[in-house]
């Protein structure tokens, strides 16, 4: 009966653990379709059901915000020229990834009225989006579509 009562209560902190993740599927308001790295880069393109590369953690420290890919383990980054890409980051602490990679800090604003958000990369002011029909970040009117996203929790 010990043995059972142990067993039991390991699965319910192993359990309790694995919830402790909270994944987001990132979709563009404009075209419907989800940030993902499914074929090595990072894109915005129609996906499955369950793909992990099209699921996302969001990382936070203060007002800092870092987008982790479940699948890869890698951080959604705006390069120079508004080129976006996912990379991976080994045994880094947040504080030592805002000194290291910069670019991968975002900040979330709502989009006053709607359940949509735009994501404003910290170090270029730029934002995500699709305007041009590739993921990048640029400068880019308030109104537009293509540079709102909602989280869908996964």
């Amino acid at each position: 009966m010990k043995k059972f009562a142990l067993i039991l209560a390991a699965f319910m902190c192993l359990t309790v653990l694995s919830y402790g993740q909270q994944y987001y599927k990132i979709k563009n308001r404009w075209k419907g379709t989800f940030l993902n790295v499914e074929h090595g880069s990072t894109m915005v393109t129609e996906i499955s059901p369950g793909w992990h590369s099209a699921m996302w953690e969001k990382e936070t420290l203060g007002g800092d915000i870092k987008f982790k890919n479940r699948w890869k383990n890698s951080y959604l980054i705006a390069n120079e020229k508004g080129v976006v890409s996912s990379e991976a980051i080994e045994g880094k602490k947040f504080r030592e990834m805002l000194q290291i990679v910069p670019q991968s800090i975002w900040i979330i604003e709502r989009v006053e009225g709607t359940i949509y958000v735009r994501l404003l990369n910290k170090v270029s002011g730029t934002y995500l989006n699709i305007e041009n029909g590739k993921l990048e970040c640029s400068e880019i009117g308030p109104g537009a579509h293509s540079a709102m996203w909602e989280f869908i929790p996964e």
